[in-house]
Order: structure tokens, then C-alpha cells, then sequence
């Protein structure tokens, strides 16, 4: 018999009434599967990092080529994201995890091969991490959706700050890892620790079972979903675009979240500069080094643990309108100070790094929760995966446009301030809308209601 359909008859159905009784087995072995997706994170983030590097030694003081390789590796998660909701949602996600992930192996195993016969260019690298990012778009919105198909609803919320808190402590120390490593090994080895982590990975997810899960046949929230959803008819599903657009009416229902949607693919596409140009706005406008960039990115991701950190301890959220507006007015604020710290002031830089990101996985974590507590489950890959590529439909254009404007205008701190500027304008516009308010209210009802149950 074979694995696939050893999991299938060993299987547990999940109804509308009782799928937020999951068996501990089942949250268990999410939390097995969480720890494989955690190191093999790990083996990535060195990994990326490593590869960052040697193009900003290849390409120079070029910001345009820099750009063009977070947008090329990006445009894939942009694309197919959608098509990988629908898959998540209707075939076999263990599958698609272990063949996403076995061909991001694969496609490291070739830049490794590269390096090692001396014949890596600028536009091997460009390829590869593009198809790293395919791999990407299919793995992310399987690996969301099992969250609530084996997560109990009342810890949502803190799985999902718990994820974030651990995301972020790996991001912390593997580019810093990742920069000592470079002083003393060469490239091509360093590259082994990703085909090492997948492994990990691989097994986890080998030996865990996947519940099978029924569709429910009502929605539960008045606040976001409407109760005569047309799509879930025989004819609806059966139909790929049907399902694609069920994700889209889906979220069209949930009241008041236009404004943020809109609020948040503005700030996509506002924080490419930082996202982009790091490297270069290390190595050239303040002439540090590796390791100088490796302290950045950590004291970045640093700000995010402690920020996972709160999510995942405190249960109970009040005042969210604040939290978010001091979130968001975080980002374009850190942005500012960006340009206008003096040169080589390594110390301020990572202070304000650490401020930058600190709001993040608490506005993220709240705003996923609301998602999977009002979503149906059967829903929540096509819906997120929408909602991602909606969010990110601006940050290609935004990439691009880092580069050219940096190079056009001749440095990153000029472009770093009217990012900062325009941000803070566009933040204060978009949150004090009334429809925005309408759905942070709501939110704030949703949280209220868990933090009862």
C-alpha cells in the first residue's frame, strides 16, 4: 500500500461542528511538521544571504541588477500564488510540500555544481532564484493551510505568533551565521547546509498524517462572509477559475477590509528600497562589510521575534486601531531616519532596524487570525493565497523601481527619506477611512470573542 493512501484511510473527517476539536495527535504532529519547516528555514535564510553577497560582490555598485534579482525572484510567488491556493485547497498537500521542496533542493544542488566548476554568472544566479521562488509559491499557501485543518481554534492566534517568534530568531542568526561563514569557508560549501536542512524537512513531513477535511456547508460569521455563497454548488466546484473566484467573493465579504487590503499593498511596495538596496546601502553609502550587513538583517529580524514574542504570550488584544496605527507609522518613520543617519553610524542603523519590523508579526498575526477563525477551512488556502498576491501585486513594480530611482537619483539615503515622507502620508490618509475603521472594529469583536472562549 502506499503512503498516500495509507494517510487517506487513516484519515480524520472534520466537520463544521467539531473543527476546532482536533485530536492532540493532529496538533502534535503539526508541531513536528512546524519544527522540520523551521530548520529547513534556517538552511535557506544562511543560504540566500550567502547568495546576496556574492552578486553585490559581482555586479558592483549596480542597484538596477540588485533590484532585478529580488524581482525575478519574487515575480513567481506574484504569479502563481492564486493557482497554488486552489491546488492547496483540492489535491494532496503533503504531496505538493515534499515535491515543492525536493525540487528547491534540486535547484540548489545546480549552483553548487556551478561554483564548483568556477562558472557561476550573474544571470545563473537570477535564474535560479527565480525557480527557488516557483517552489516557493506552491510550498507557502499548503504549509498555511494546514494550520487550521490541525490547529484547535482557540490557539490560532498563538501558533501563529509562535511561528513568527521562530521565523524570526532564525532570521536573526542566519545571516549572521551566514556572514561568519563566508570569512572562512568557501561559497560552494556553505551552499551544502540547504540540501542538509531539506533533509530534515523531508522526514518530518514523511512521517506525519494529514486529517481529511469536509467542507462545511454553512458559514459561521456574519461580521465577513455572506450566508448564499453561490460557489459552493457541484458546478462551482468543479471548476478551477470557480474556485479562484470563490477566494476572490470570499474576501470581497469581509466588511471594511478593502481599505487595509489597499493599505497594505502600498506598504509592499513602499518598502522594497529597504528590502532591495540593503546590501548596497551597507557596503557603499556606509562602507561597511558582511558582517555589517549580517547585523542589520538580525537586528530586522530581531525587532520581529520580540514582536512574535508578544503575540504569542498575550492572548488578549485591546485597542487594535492603535496597535495598527502604530505599526504602520512605524515603517515609513524608520524609513526616514534611514536616510538621514550620518555615515558609518553602524550602531543607530541597527537601532532603528530593530524598531522598523517590531509591529510586524503582531499586525500580521492578528490579521491571519481573523482570516482562519472566519474563513472555512476548505477556503482558507484559496483566500490567503489571494490575499497575498493582492497584497504583493505592487511590490514587483516597487522593486524594479528601487533600483532605477536609486541609480537615476545617485543614493539610497535621498530615496530612503521620500520613501519615509510619502508613507506617513499615505498611512495617515488610508487608516482614518471609515471602511478601514469598520473592519479593524470588527476585528477587535473577533478578538474579544476568543479571548472569552
Amino acid at each position: 500500500m502506499s503512503k498516500e493512501n495509507e494517510i487517506s484511510d487513516e484519515s480524520q473527517t472534520l466537520t463544521t461542528e467539531d473543527s476546532t476539536l482536533q485530536p492532540p495527535t493532529n496538533f502534535r504532529s503539526y508541531l513536528f511538521f512546524l519544527t522540520g519547516q523551521m530548520i529547513s528555514i534556517f538552511g535557506s535564510s544562511v543560504v540566500m544571504f550567502v547568495i546576496i553577497w556574492h552578486l553585490t560582490d559581482m555586479v558592483g555598485e549596480n542597484n538596477t541588477i540588485l533590484s532585478l534579482a529580488f524581482f525575478l525572484g519574487l515575480l513567481p510567488m506574484v504569479i502563481l500564488s492564486p493557482i497554488a491556493g486552489v491546488i492547496a485547497d483540492k489535491y494532496n498537500k503533503k504531496a505538493i510540500i515534499i515535491i515543492a521542496d525536493s525540487a528547491q533542493a534540486l535547484i540548489t544542488l545546480v549552483i553548487i555544481l556551478l561554483f564548483y566548476l568556477s562558472e557561476v554568472k550573474v544571470w545563473h544566479i537570477l535564474a535560479l532564484n527565480t525557480l527557488r521562488s516557483v517552489c516557493q509559491a506552491f510550498h507557502e499557501p499548503v504549509a498555511f493551510s494546514l494550520i487550521p485543518q490541525m490547529v484547535p481554534k482557540d490557539k490560532l492566534s498563538r501558533i501563529n505568533g509562535i511561528t513568527f517568534f521562530f521565523i524570526s530568531i532564525i532570521r536573526i542568526i542566519g545571516p549572521l551565521i551566514g556572514a561568519w561563514l563566508m570569512i572562512y569557508i568557501f561559497t560552494e560549501h556553505i551552499l551544502w547546509l540547504d540540501i542538509i536542512t531539506f533533509g530534515v524537512a523531508l522526514f518530518t513531513i514523511l512521517q506525519i498524517k494529514i486529517p481529511k477535511l469536509e467542507k462545511r456547508k454553512s458559514i459561521d460569521s456574519a461580521h465577513y462572509l455572506s450566508e448564499n455563497e453561490e460557489a459552493n454548488t457541484p458546478q462551482a466546484e468543479s471548476s478551477f477559475f470557480s474556485q479562484l473566484k470563490e477566494g476572490f467573493r470570499a474576501i470581497k465579504e469581509i466588511k471594511g477590509f478593502g481599505g487595509i487590503l489597499i493599505l497594505i499593498i502600498f506598504a509592499n511596495f513602499i518598502m522594497q528600497p529597504i528590502d532591495v538596496l540593503i546590501p548596497n546601502f551597507i557596503k557603499y553609502e556606509h562602507f561597511g562589510e558582511k558582517q555589517h550587513l549580517g547585523y542589520f538583517m538580525g537586528f530586522l529580524q530581531l525587532g520581529m521575534l520580540v514582536g512574535g514574542l508578544m503575540i504569542s504570550l498575550k492572548k488578549q488584544w485591546k485597542r487594535i486601531f492603535l496597535i495598527m496605527s502604530i505599526g504602520f507609522y512605524s515603517t515609513g518613520i524608520g524609513m526616514l531616519f534611514l536616510g538621514i543617519i550620518d555615515q558609518g553610524n553602524f550602531v543607530l542603523l541597527y537601532l532603528v532596524a530593530f524598531f522598523l519590523l517590531l509591529t510586524s508579526p503582531i499586525i500580521n498575526a492578528l490579521l491571519q487570525t481573523s482570516i482562519q477563525v472566519t474563513v472555512p477551512p476548505e477556503k482558507v488556502g484559496r483566500v490567503i493565497s489571494v490575499i497575498v498576491s493582492l497584497a504583493t501585486l505592487a511590490t514587483p513594480l516597487g522593486m524594479i523601481m528601487s533600483g532605477l530611482i536609486a541609480d537615476a537619483i545617485g543614493s539610497i539615503r535621498i530615496l530612503y527619506i521620500w520613501c519615509g515622507i510619502i508613507n506617513i502620508l499615505i498611512i495617515t490618509f488610508t487608516l482614518y477611512s471609515k471602511k478601514s475603521r469598520i473592519f479593524l472594529k470588527n476585528m477587535q469583536e473577533e478578538q474579544d470573542k476568543i479571548s472569552k472562549s
